[in-house]
């Protein structure tokens, strides 16, 4: 199949993509920001990148313009993969910097292999099932979130081949509507686990990455970012003020100008507030 580089700054999101795409075969290598990503292109060659856009060390999109701007290197077809941004900016964003498609977390997992394989100019086809047996990273057991995320893959597997065999056995109109109405219901409590599984993963990442933080400002922004995540918004601020003098100490943003905060944080609705 493909070779494939995931770039996440969050190892789960990273796991459930690579845990994914194996099933269908694909090669998946890793990358925690652009600046590995970018090494990696030039290591590997693979024919897809898919990466998220906010990320510390160098962004998505500074990565996009990086790789598309030496063109002597390999070209891969580009992915957004992110929550962090609206699906209206971040498709704006892949436009100016050679971007091929925009998909929004949490995603079906069906649409984003559809998108991959239209990419890569792959046929649909449905997958076989994958391995029922849990695979373990040495003696430890995996961590619930990927496990989860496994689970939901082999879910959505299983459901397009309970489809498969309706379609073909079938016969009465009655019978296929109900099974029609099932597989909707299926679908649908797996779209509701996997929103589920989307705020475990960001809540329990969170607590790993403030468990030794020390710089409140840091903190701040780590709690930000995973709020902007967990719940779709177009716009989003915080602003933390010192409880004494009520002085200004850490202002975030997203889609939003920052300097109206900076200049007068005490009016307006924050005034008000």
């Amino acid at each position: 199949m493909a070779k494939i580089i995931v770039v996440d700054d969050r190892p789960t999101n990273r796991q459930y993509l690579t845990t994914l795409l194996g099933y269908y075969g694909h090669e998946v290598h890793e990358a925690a920001n652009g600046v590995e990503a970018l090494e990696a292109v030039r290591r590997i060659r693979p024919d897809l990148v898919i990466t998220d856009i906010l990320m510390p060390t160098m962004d998505g999109y500074q990565f996009a313009l990086q790789l598309r701007g030496d063109r002597e290197g390999p070209q891969p077809r580009l992915v957004f993969y992110t929550a962090t941004y609206s699906a209206g900016t971040a498709k704006e964003m892949a436009q100016n910097c050679g971007v091929d498609a925009v998909l929004m977390k949490p995603c079906d997992p069906a649409e984003l292999v559809a998108t991959i394989n239209r990419l890569l100019g792959i046929p649909q086809a449905p997958a076989a099932a994958p391995p029922l047996q849990e695979d373990t990273a040495g003696p430890e057991p995996l961590p619930a979130d990927y496990s989860l995320a496994k689970y939901i893959t082999r879910l959505q597997v299983t459901k397009r081949s309970f489809d498969s065999v309706v379609v073909r056995n079938v016969d009465s109109v009655l019978e296929r509507e109900l099974a029609e109405m099932l597989s909707e219901e299926f679908a649908s409590d797996i779209a509701d686990l996997r929103r589920l599984l989307f705020r475990l993963t960001v809540l329990i990442e969170v607590s790993t990455e403030t468990a030794a933080e020390r710089d409140p400002g840091r903190i701040v922004e780590i709690f930000f970012g995973a709020a902007c995540e967990i719940i779709p918004s177009r716009f989003a601020a915080v602003a933390v003020f010192d409880e004494r003098d009520r002085k200004l100490l850490h202002v975030f943003a997203k889609d939003a100008p920052l300097a109206p905060l900076e200049r007068n944080p005490l009016h307006g609705v924050l005034g008000a507030l």
